[in-house]
């Protein structure tokens, strides 16, 4: 049984956080009763606007970017304007970016079921293409810094971990689209 707001209030002010509020009105400052209340009021109104996926990406890119730039400032700011929220891989080199993004099963870029369409230098259906952006992470060396964008942030990861991903996505792809 959880104690009741004002006891764990009290409890705070015994051990000695002079910073406890004598009561606590919402869950939220009871579960956060550990940090003292200053730090939470901190927290709550000093709130960063969050950064685009844009300028999340650009320092991490820029300090290895060094040709074609334009690979990054034109073509793949343009992909994330296009697709807000799509998880991806982006792989940066010193000569240029390779952008890999995750659309879901129902994504309206794929082709329809038994559809080809013009992909690099011939056709191709929906499960060639998604299958290639599998290979197309497998196999770059490590000369690439892989940068992964879940939906909410962008990290730094392993090649390694960038091929788990891929085959991830792959596999969650292929199953969607195989019970339909």
């Amino acid at each position: 049984m959880r104690p009741s707001l004002p006891t764990i209030a009290r409890l705070g002010q015994m051990v000695g956080k002079p910073s406890a509020p004598a009561t606590v009105s919402t869950v939220a400052e009871v579960d956060r009763f550990s940090i003292p209340f200053q730090r939470i009021t901190t927290m709550m109104t000093a709130t960063k606007p969050r950064l685009s996926t844009y300028e999340q990406l650009e320092p991490l890119v820029m300090t290895t970017l060094e040709y074609y730039q334009t690979d990054f400032t034109v073509h793949d700011r343009e992909w994330l304007h296009k697709n807000p929220g799509i998880p991806f891989i982006l792989m940066v080199r010193e000569s240029g970016t390779v952008m890999v993004g995750m659309y879901p099963a129902n994504h309206e870029s794929w082709p329809l079921p038994g559809e080809e369409r013009r992909y690099i230098f011939g056709w191709a259906t929906r499960q060639h293409i998604l299958r290639d952006s599998m290979t197309i992470v497998d196999s770059n060396s490590a000369t690439y810094r892989y940068l992964h964008f879940d939906g909410y942030r962008v990290r730094e990861i392993t090649q390694t971990a960038a091929s788990m991903i891929a085959r991830r996505h792959v596999n969650r792809v292929l199953d969607a689209w195989s019970s339909k």
